[in-house]
């Protein structure tokens, strides 16, 4: 089964065309200790953001452990400068959440009474424009992001990763068996649920039992060069698993030398084995690698978290079930 190729700028327009209507299950009310939190000069640092991923996820109803990998894994308080902040929201991606985030929460984050009677425009105005200062919004950003992903994709915790990371298309492709990129309008809840649990599993195989032929590189639109990338696919189906790397460290191999040709737009489409001897390459550790493994998250962050302890990593799909994680089988009903 072949794949379309990988273009992270499409990825990103997909959500806003999803036609979802947020199921997110909120607490109520915004936790009475974010307000302590939410200044502008609230610091970056690894206790706070900690605090802030698990008011957030209590507010959501989410295991808070989830947001926490992804927060870690996108680059974290280290980055609070960055123009997509600490878990890395696209500037396309917080055009899509704002709209999403509760009038509530933004009054919140921005510290304004619960009562304020600034208009929606406004407020989502002010909320982007605090984006940059404040890391309390930085955080609800990427939760918002998250959690959008898991309510679309029946809770499970591997293709919210993946729609993080890659757009929703993808593992609405790969739950459809390459038929479609999103959910059917007519689909029931339990046919698309079915559908993500296989996807889900899929995607939580261990990397030995994949197949990962020898890479290529491309160039992208937003890569000004050639850059290595690899097709990792389930034996049984050939069913490809796009962006599986972000999940999972796997081990490949592709041809030292990228190509000569000056990487222009014209060509990015184009595959190109390279030169020189093939070695042997690895991508770094993956968001599913840290969910399992708290041990292979950056020490400071382990040891802010200190009560993470470690998930057996047996293939069976993990799926957020309020603020716990569950273990699916591939017949039917949590373990």
């Amino acid at each position: 089964m072949i794949a379309p190729s990988y273009e992270r700028v499409a990825f990103e327009t997909e959500l806003s065309d999803l036609g979802l209507t947020d199921r997110s299950l909120l607490a109520g009310e915004v936790p009475a200790a974010l307000a302590s939190l939410a200044a502008e000069n609230t610091a970056a640092s690894h206790a706070n953001a900690l605090s802030l991923v698990k008011l957030l996820s209590e507010y959501y109803r989410i295991p808070w452990r989830v947001p926490y990998v992804v927060l870690e894994h996108e680059g974290g308080v280290e980055i609070v400068k960055h123009g997509d902040g600490v878990m890395q929201t696209t500037r396309v991606a917080r055009r899509n959440i704002i709209p999403r985030l509760p009038r509530e929460l933004k009054l919140a984050l921005l510290e304004r009474a619960d009562n304020d009677g600034l208009s929606d425009k406004k407020l989502n105005a002010a909320i982007a424009a605090a984006f940059p200062r404040r890391l309390a919004v930085q955080i609800a950003f990427g939760v918002q992001e998250l959690v959008t992903n898991l309510r679309h994709f029946a809770e499970y915790v591997a293709l919210a990763l993946i729609g993080y990371n890659a757009g929703a298309a993808w593992p609405a492709w790969v739950a459809m068996r390459g038929a479609a990129k999103k959910r059917p309008p007519k689909m029931t809840d339990e046919e698309w649920e079915s559908r993500c649990r296989f996807a889900a599993a899929l995607y939580q195989q261990a990397p030995a039992a994949l197949q990962i032929p020898e890479g290529s590189y491309q160039v992208d639109a937003n890569i000004p060069t050639w850059f290595r990338t690899f097709s990792v696919c389930d034996k049984p189906s050939g069913q490809q698993l796009i962006a599986l790397q972000y999940l999972r460290r796997i081990v490949s191999k592709i041809h030292r030398d990228p190509p000569t040709a000056a990487p222009t737009w014209a060509i990015h489409r184009t595959r190109d084995p390279g030169s020189g001897p093939v070695i042997e390459v690895k991508s770094r550790v993956g968001a599913l690698d840290k969910l399992y493994d708290p041990a292979k998250m950056r020490k400071a962050y382990r040891l802010a978290a200190p009560e993470l302890e470690p998930i057996a990593d047996d293939g069976l799909p993990l799926r957020a079930v309020g603020l716990a994680l569950a273990k699916m089988p591939l017949a039917s009903g949590p373990v």
